[in-house]
Parts: C-alpha cells; structure tokens; sequence
C-alpha cells in the first residue's frame, strides 16, 4: 500500500516507511479561488461526481451489488482525483542533533622555534611546549575538550591544513610565513554547514597580513564564530645574536698560535653579556688553551653595532681540524642556526 501511494504522490521510495512525524498540508489553487473559496469548488466538483456516478450505473443492467461495487470503486477514485487537484503536501519531520565541533589551530611558522617558554637555564621551544600542552599527560587537555565537542586539529602558517590528533608530536615549526586572519577564514569555511562551537588559535601572534588587517577581521566577524586566541611565548622583547662572518688562517705550524676573529652582532633590548667559544665539530667540546683553560670569550655588545671577538688556538697536533665559533644561545632567541659558524684549518710539522 505504501509503495501504491509512494508512486501516485511522487514520493521517494520508502518515504512512507521512515521514521518522524508526517503531516499533510493542502495548497489548492482553483479559479477566482480568492473570492469563492477552495470549499466551494471542492462541494461541486464531490457532487457533479457522484450525480455522475448515480447516473450511469442506475441505468447499468448488471445485477445490484456488481452496480454498487463499481459505483464504490468509481467514487474513491473521483474522491483520489479530487485530493491530487487540491495539491496535497506531505511533510517528513526527523530531528537529529549534530554534535557541536571546536577547532584548534596550531602555529607552525618558524618563529614558533624561539625558546623561550619555561626555565630560563633551559627554555622550551614555543612550538614543544604546545606540542606538550596538547598531547602530553596522555592528551589530559584534548580529551577534556573531545568529551564536550567534536575536535578538529589544524596547523597553520599562511594557510591551515588539517591533521590528526595522534600527529600532533611530528607538527615542526618549519612554516615561512604566519598569516593568522588568512588561515583562520580557511579554518571557518572548511567547518561550514556544521555546528562550529568556536576556534582556538594557538599562535605567537608574529601576524604578516596580506591586504587590509581590519577588513580580514570584519570577514572572520562575518561567520558569528568565537574564537579564541591563545598566546605562545614569552612576553619579553624578542633577540637574536648573529655571528656574521669568521676569519682564520688556513694552515698554521703545531704549538704555534692561530687567531681566529669573528664579528658578532646582538639585534634587541638592552645588551647582555655573550660568550663566544671554540668548540671541536666532532665531539662537540670546548677546545682548552695551551693552559688548559676553555677556549672563549665574553663580550657585551653596545646596542645592535657590530662587535670584534678574538679568539686564541694552539694546536699540538698535526692534521685537518674541523673547529665551530659558537655564541651561546640567549633566552628568547629568534634565530639560534645563526649563532654557529664552521672553519677548516691545517696544521702543520714544517
């Protein structure tokens, strides 16, 4: 029966079987229907088809119950026309509810590799310490949140990528550029047409925008979506120390003295002590002087001007040695492959 009137009111198969609330609505549209009314033509139509019906099979020869079937048969189906003309809808109503979804955004740019988060004697870099906040003491912080809402992890730099939640250990800071606004409107239409709770935005904030700031806020405002900025970092003045060049000579005779000059440059607020030393490229070590003593200097840069480091070598034996001038590693670092800088030198017998 449900596949008969499926097919008579142009209904979807199964329609009539799936679970809800039905409802029939009528929306007739008869001639001059305003000032008559729907009624009016219903009433006539109903009795021009049943003095139709009385007619014919009272003049029918057939015996009185083969007439009165037929008339029946006869009359539901002017009855069917009848609700066909006066355009019936029929309405499915399902209730579903979406589970609501929170999105979480992570900075992945390369100013996120400044340590400078945590003991100042041994910084965490920005991007292990968020690395740590979202998956370490077994995901306490993501698993709090996925109790209430769906999770959605996304890493951005100028555009946001989705990705998953057991990934979020291998998320290297090894973006080029941060365009937070860009990737967080990427972000909102890849969550449309779902029930988005809000954006979390773990970010150091470092922004480089392409087109108007306040226009990029006004189209984010646009979607009706909480967001919800987490800053990363250290609210001191960032720095960088670079060692801009290193001179040295190529060869020099064992137990002689060989002169290795560097210039180093400190770029941020107000100048600290640095220390430069002279380490071996292959263990690692600071090299000693002919005295035992560490091979290094420290120095305190006047403001960002350029300042002269003169270190001191005495080799006592003979072979290539691979050496790396290295200035220690300042908290809150922009840079630290900068701090490094790899000289070849031989020394000799004669």
């Amino acid at each position: 029966m449900n596949l008969l009137l499926e097919k008579l009111l142009g209904l979807d198969r199964g329609f009539l079987s799936r679970e809800g609330e039905f409802s029939v609505a009528f929306n007739p549209q008869w001639p001059w229907q305003a000032a008559t009314g729907a009624a009016l033509w219903n009433v006539l139509i109903l009795a021009l088809g049943v003095a139709l019906v009385v007619y014919v099979y009272r003049r029918e020869g057939r015996a009185r119950g083969v007439r009165i079937s037929l008339a029946a048969v006869r009359l539901a189906l002017i009855g069917l026309v009848l609700v066909l003309l006066n355009r019936p809808v029929l309405t499915l109503t399902q209730s579903r509810t979406e589970p609501s979804v929170l999105a979480v955004m992570i900075d992945n740019s390369l100013s996120m590799r400044i340590k400078d988060i945590g003991n100042a004697g041994s910084p965490e870099a920005r991007i292990a310490a968020v690395r740590t906040l979202l998956g370490g003491n077994d995901a306490r912080v993501l698993k709090a949140m996925g109790a209430v809402h769906g999770l959605k992890l996304y890493r951005f730099d100028a555009d946001a990528a989705a990705v998953e939640q057991g990934a979020i250990a291998a998320i290297a800071a090894d973006g080029q550029k941060t365009q937070v606004t860009a990737a967080l409107r990427s972000v909102l239409r890849d969550s449309q047409g779902q029930r988005l709770a809000g954006v979390v935005v773990l970010s150091d904030g470092r922004d480089m925008p392409q087109g108007s700031i306040a226009a990029a806020i006004d189209e984010v405002k646009d979607f009706g979506v909480p967001i919800f900025p987490v800053p990363v970092g250290s609210d001191r003045a960032m720095r960088n120390i670079e060692l801009q060049q290193v001179s040295a000579q190529d060869s020099v005779f064992v137990n002689d003295v060989a002169n290795i000059k560097t210039t180093l440059r400190l770029k941020g607020p107000a100048a600290e002590p640095v220390t430069v030393r002279l380490v071996d490229k292959a263990s690692g070590a600071v090299l000693n002087d002919a005295a035992g003593r560490a091979i290094e200097v420290t120095v305190t840069p006047a403001g960002d001007a350029p300042t002269e480091v003169e270190l001191q070598l005495t080799p006592t034996k003979t072979g290539p040695l691979d050496l790396v001038v290295e200035a220690a590693v300042l908290p809150g670092e922009i840079d630290e492959e900068d701090n490094r800088r790899t000289i070849q030198m031989s020394v000799l017998d004669a």
